[in-house]
């Protein structure tokens, strides 16, 4: 039947009509199957389990717990400011946007709208849908959310986030999909443990930390920090303008214009208007100087060619071999600098080793 409104304080209450104002549940159990035309709210010690339509808003406060079961519908909006609010099935929906300030909000294979997280509440999204993201607390995705903001806080990542990731706070942790562009801003941390990329990643003051994972777009670090370990496929090449360092592979094409340190492997071509330290690692592609770009060389390192003009520095290098060169074209000159003798009839091992081909015209000069 029809009743104008409900106030449960306790025991139990069963709807499969219609209550045609608002629900309150401030202890015992609404357990509702029909229509609540209007508000429900919740808190302290109550609960609401609900498999029919909730036409107005939603609040859970307290400590309520508030189960969305199957085929359950909230049409407004959901605040939740304490207690709990799960979506159990993937046929639970909330429509209108949710907001958490305190309190768990778990979602099981439904959807939600948009969510903003803040304050100590946390959002998991174990499985199901939810629209755009705010995050400035503690929240997780392992279904598929439209995009990402994260102000504050920290974020997890195992599933899909469709569009757009801006990170201006807090750490976002991905072993996912980020779908969209991602950007990073001054004081807040990307890290990539595996999964796919499938936009640009652009870095504008932050920290982005990568342990594997495959880029397909362009890799941009235009201020802060990047770090790349483990096996990283930057199909989109990388662009460094800050300060990067290659500890793992990285396969892709790189344009350098700042300082970057290689430790590892780059497959792929070098472009260096910056300073790269050749610190041991290898470069399978081609090595290239634009401008005043630097190479120094501060350990045994290999690059599969060279088309000059060059400039290698070794003056911090010691007195084993650095730099072994697949080939060497040159269009000007090969400049080395170093603090001693490079003449192995004094004893001292030499310091380029060409392996293949040194095509005209080549002029070397030597300085200390």
């Amino acid at each position: 039947g029809t009743i104008a409104s409900l106030s449960n304080t306790a025991g139990t209450f069963g709807n499969t009509g219609t209550i045609t104002t608002n629900a309150s549940v401030s202890g015992g159990t609404l357990t509702n199957a029909g229509t609540v035309s209007g508000n429900a709210s919740l808190s302290s010690n109550g609960v609401i389990d609900n498999t029919g339509t909730i036409s107005g808003n939603t609040t859970v406060t307290g400590n309520g717990d508030f189960n969305n079961n199957a085929g359950g519908t909230l049409t407004g909006t959901l605040s939740v400011s304490g207690g709990a609010f799960d979506n159990t099935t993937a046929t639970s929906a909330v429509n209108g946007a949710t907001t958490i300030t305190a309190g768990t909000v778990t979602n099981s294979g439904g959807s939600f709208a948009a969510v903003d997280n803040s304050g100590s509440g946390t959002f998991t999204n174990a499985s199901g849908s939810a629209g755009a993201v705010t995050n400035a607390a503690t929240a997780s995705n392992a279904g598929t959310i439209a995009s990402l903001s994260n102000t504050a806080g920290t974020f997890g990542n195992t599933g899909t986030v469709t569009n757009a990731t801006a990170i201006t706070g807090g750490t976002v942790t991905s072993s996912g999909t980020l779908g969209g562009a991602v950007t990073v801003a001054t004081g807040a941390t990307l890290a990539v443990n595996g999964g796919t990329n499938g936009s640009t990643t652009t870095n504008n003051g932050g920290t982005i930390n990568i342990n594997g994972g495959t880029f397909t777009g362009l890799i941009t670090n235009t201020s802060g920090t990047l770090t790349s370990m483990g096996v990283v496929a930057a199909n989109g090449g990388l662009q460094n303008d800050a300060n990067a360092t290659i500890a793992g592979t990285l396969t892709g094409n790189v344009a350098n214009s700042g300082s970057l340190s290689n430790t590892g492997t780059i497959s792929g071509n070098f472009g260096n208007s910056g300073t790269l330290v050749l610190n041991g690692g290898t470069i399978t592609g081609n090595y290239t100087k634009t401008g005043t770009g630097n190479l120094i060389a501060t350990a045994s390192g290999t690059v599969g060619s060279m088309t000059g003009p060059v400039t290698i520095d070794m003056t911090g290098a010691g007195t084993t071999q650095a730099v072994t060169v697949g080939s060497l074209t040159g269009t000007d000159t090969v400049d080395i600098l170093a603090n001693y003798d490079l003449r192995p009839s004094i004893g001292t091992a030499d310091k380029i080793t060409v392996t293949g081909s040194a095509t005209a015209p080549l002029r070397f000069t030597f300085s200390d």
